[in-house]
Formats: C-alpha cells, structure tokens, sequence
C-alpha cells in the first residue's frame, strides 16, 4: 500500500522477499518504528528523496514492529536502518539519522556504477 502524496510503498514480511525478487531497480528500504524520534526526523528526507529519483529509484519502509521476522532475518539491532538492493542483493546499510545529501550521494554513486555496466 502506498501512502498518499508519497512515492514510498510500506511492505512487509509478506511481499519483502517478492519485490526484492522482481525489481531491476536500486531499493532503498527504511527500517523504522513509529515511537522513534529519529525516523520521525528522517521521514521527511526520504520523502524528499523518492521523489528526486521517481523514475530511477524505488523506495519502501518497513514498520519493525510489525514485521519481526524481517527484523530477524536481517538482525535490525538500531532504527533507523536503512538498506540498499539491487538484483535481489544487499549492496550497503546505513544506521541512525542520515542527513539528505548523504543519502543522495550513496545513491548516485551506485547509480553511476551501474550505469557504467
């Protein structure tokens, strides 16, 4: 399901493992709670950032609380977590609050890698 005015998919346990699978674009997937502060603050940056790269990005959030064993199978120990996929593969994780450029900047090396391919 998709939240209004957002470019972000919420996922689960359920269809994590499905969209990993089937996109040929780079994930980004936020690991969040909704009694964390810090992903309240970072919220809004992945906003940002999902519509900065509407057509070259997907971007999804997974609530920890309701998707334990997501959190187990990746050991999610600190919110917010924030993971990057391609081709079913886990590429890099960041921990804590991000600032936007750092994001970004993740983001458009990866990209320029893979457009180098």
């Amino acid at each position: 399901m998709s939240n209004k005015n957002s470019n972000i998919i919420n996922i689960t346990n359920n269809n994590l493992d499905k969209i990993l699978k089937k996109s040929k674009k780079l994930l980004l997937i936020d690991f969040w709670a909704t009694w964390c502060n810090p992903c309240k603050l970072l919220s809004p940056i992945i906003n940002e950032i999902s519509y900065k790269y509407i057509k070259k990005i997907e971007v999804y959030k997974i609530n920890i609380d309701e998707n334990k064993d997501t959190v187990s199978k990746y050991n999610i120990k600190t919110i917010p977590t924030i993971f990057f996929f391609r081709n079913n593969k886990l590429l890099y994780k960041i921990y804590g609050i991000q600032t936007k450029s750092n994001i970004c900047s993740l983001i458009d090396k990866h990209l320029k890698l893979f457009s180098n391919i």
